[in-house]
């Protein structure tokens, strides 16, 4: 599979699902909750955060709202970089959130890509190959083995991506497989 989150998820037993597309609000990542949660999810990860539109109390609510509905199956949620001060306050409503659910694992992104800047591209954000595969590792370390096997990569519903990349970053082919939908996926992805 092309995509570094289902070469370090599926052979954890994971069957990924990759719904993700750039540029993208929390409020995406709640109508793709709505739209295919159905299909019997046992996780989600969720990074949603780097276009939050600075309307904390809209963003704190869908965030709040997505995590409500997979309880009291896991989520991750990633804080995400800090290319702009506004971005400190986002992490802040995510620690606050996983604070309040204990169905909520925490990935400091955050950390990880100001400890190591060749994560992401020259805007601080977008992520560069080595930033997919290591965000990659984060999640499976902290999703660990999955409940079920085995693991496979799924078609994706989601993948318009003509809101990005940004120049300097790379680009990753989606996965073109035939499997059914399954009970795993991430938003964007797991």
């Amino acid at each position: 599979c092309a995509l570094p989150i289902c070469e370090a998820l599926v052979p954890l037993g994971w069957q990924v699902e990759v719904e993700a597309e750039s540029g993208r609000r929390a409020d995406f990542g709640l109508r793709v909750m709505k739209t295919l949660m159905s299909k019997g999810w046992d996780a989600a990860v969720i990074l949603l955060g780097n276009n939050y539109g600075d309307d904390a109390d809209a963003y704190q609510s869908e965030m709040q709202e997505m995590v409500t509905l997979m309880a009291p199956r896991p989520v991750v949620l990633l804080t995400v970089s800090e290319f702009a001060r506004s971005r400190v306050t986002v992490n802040r409503m995510i620690l606050d959130i996983a604070s309040r659910n204990t169905n909520v694992l925490v990935v400091d992104w955050a950390a990880i890509t100001a400890a190591n800047r060749s994560l992401t591209g020259g805007d601080r954000l977008h992520l560069t190959l080595p930033g997919r595969t290591a965000l990659a590792e984060s999640v499976a370390s902290a999703l660990g083995r999955a409940p079920v096997s085995p693991g496979a990569c799924l078609d994706s519903k989601y993948t318009d991506d003509s809101m990005g990349p940004v120049q300097g970053t790379t680009t990753v082919p989606r996965p073109t497989t035939s499997a059914t939908p399954a009970p795993d996926t991430e938003v964007p992805g797991t």
